[in-house]
């Protein structure tokens, strides 16, 4: 298969640093060995063959018409020592069948897809922003990873971080924040012999430090909560009020009827670990990256879409049309809700080109080939590791002109690009929080727009990611001011 040439043992590890270094990010470096080689190619990290696909419809092809080929996951050496087959996010086979059925099952259970979720993220919104006053210097990045850590742990835990342990949040995030900016694909998927070498060693220890500090943070209230139900202190309902409640149920139950099952403490740990980091740290950075680009394009109007939509006011700014589209659904004095959804067209387009622009994964997860298969005239052989780059994917100038430019119009004058921006990625290891956090999206920043002006303080936030080589593109700090609309 085409690819870039590599070396032994150490494969193509050094020209993607060069291409990462001289592009500035791994998105650029698979770019330009995708101009070089067309939309479906091989790397070698190290001495492990790796197969990007770089096409929408050869994505399709394979994660969704020869889907059954790519369920499992193909992981680096690292990941295995780390987690030992748990979690969700890096499991495979019967294990994460019987893992992602059950959580599926018990996130539907306990509201999230239903109304009474849409509650609970408006709730938390109105705490966040309520009581804010025209002066305040608002650090946007810091209230959206509260706010949505407040949700997921409220699902998970039934509790969410305020005064009286905001210092359990802050610890917690910033060993994750600490794991996330430094994980680095070229070091994981170092040859094991490699690795004892005194760089590698340290660089591993040091990236496991984070790892193990926030499993054993949520282990400390798995336990303390099995303690609580122990000595009578937590009651669980016929119903349970949250996801660990409902796991350790579960897991009761298989021991009661004595069913062989997956589920146990140290998965319920792994699987808390993941909906967790699933659950806020992408869609906290997608919030800050939605106030920044509205700082930033303040009129997007193309002579080509006035054409087509020349009843539009396109001298306004995009959030102005925002709130007008949305104030004129709600009459201002109302939350935005869910159920506005068909009557918000353009918001809606708005949302898929954040999402689209913001590309906050870097590199996709891989998954390995169950079998030789046949995709694009290309033979993906049994066993190799394969993944659909979403993020080259979203930034194809075949399918998005001017991929670069934030231009929500886009989806109003071609209805196929909806299809084609897969944020929460593609087939059957797809992201089980989608619902969720498209519900966040669009509540949070609905919400925001249609409720206050947006003032950035001191300086405009700037569109380029604050590490754009780190595991996910966040925007850079920045504070803002909120005056409410009357």
């Amino acid at each position: 298969m085409l690819g870039p040439i590599s070396i032994p043992v150490l494969g193509n590890l050094f020209q993607l640093a060069y291409y990462i270094k001289k592009t500035g990010s791994p998105l650029g470096a698979f770019k330009l060995i995708k101009d070089q080689h067309g939309p479906i190619f091989t790397i070698w990290l190290g001495p492990y063959p790796a197969i990007l696909i770089c096409d929408y419809e050869l994505a399709v092809e394979a994660m969704v018409k020869k889907g059954a080929n790519f369920v499992d996951r193909w992981n680096p050496p690292n990941v295995d020592v780390l987690r030992k087959g748990h979690g969700l996010m890096f499991s495979n086979g019967d294990y994460w069948v019987e893992q992602r059925r059950f959580i599926l099952h018990t996130l539907r259970n306990l509201g999230v897809s239903r109304n009474i979720m849409e509650r609970r993220i408006l709730d938390e919104f109105h705490m966040r922003f309520e009581n804010v006053k025209p002066d305040d210097a608002i650090f946007i990045n810091e209230v959206f990873e509260l706010l949505t850590a407040n949700i997921i742990n409220r699902i998970l835990f039934s509790y969410g971080f305020d005064e009286k342990n905001l210092d359990k949040f802050y610890s917690l995030k910033k060993r994750m924040d600490y794991q996330l900016d430094n994980a680095n694909l070229l070091e994981a998927c170092v040859p094991e012999f490699a690795q004892k070498f005194s760089y590698f060693k340290k660089r591993s220890e040091k990236m496991m430090e984070p790892f193990f500090d926030v499993k054993n943070f949520l282990q400390d209230q798995i336990v303390e909560r099995m303690e609580e139900i122990k000595n009578g202190t937590h009651e669980v309902g016929e119903e349970p009020s949250d996801f660990v409640d409902a796991y350790l149920m579960e897991i009761q139950k298989m021991k009661d009827n004595h069913i062989e099952s997956s589920l146990s403490l140290e998965a319920l740990v792994m699987a808390v670990f993941d909906l967790y980091f699933a659950g806020q740290e992408t869609t906290a950075a997608t919030l800050a990256w939605a106030v920044c680009y509205f700082l930033n394009h303040p009129d997007v109007s193309k002579a080509k879409f006035q054409q087509s939509f020349s009843h539009m006011n396109f001298d306004m700014q995009v959030v102005e049309r925002v709130r007008n589209e949305l104030r004129d659904v709600t009459g201002g004095n109302r939350d935005l809700s869910q159920n506005d959804k068909l009557k918000t067209p353009y918001f809606n387009a708005t949302i898929h080109e954040i999402q689209r622009l913001a590309n906050i994964v870097t590199i996709n997860l891989f998954r390995r080939a169950a079998e030789d298969v046949q995709i694009g005239g290309v033979t993906i052989r049994k066993g190799q590791a394969v993944t659909a780059q979403i993020g080259n994917i979203l930034s194809d100038e075949r399918y998005f002109a001017d991929p670069d430019k934030f231009n929500p119009d886009r989806y109003l004058s071609d209805e196929k690009l909806e299809s084609q921006t897969i944020p929460f990625g593609i087939g059957k290891r797809a992201c089980l929080g989608e619902s969720l956090a498209r519900a966040e999206l669009y509540l949070i920043i609905g919400n925001l727009v249609q409720r206050y002006k947006i003032e950035a303080v001191d300086k405009t936030p700037s569109e380029n990611p604050l590490n754009a080589s780190s595991a996910a593109r966040k925007p850079e700090k920045f504070y803002i001011r909120l005056n409410e609309i009357k």
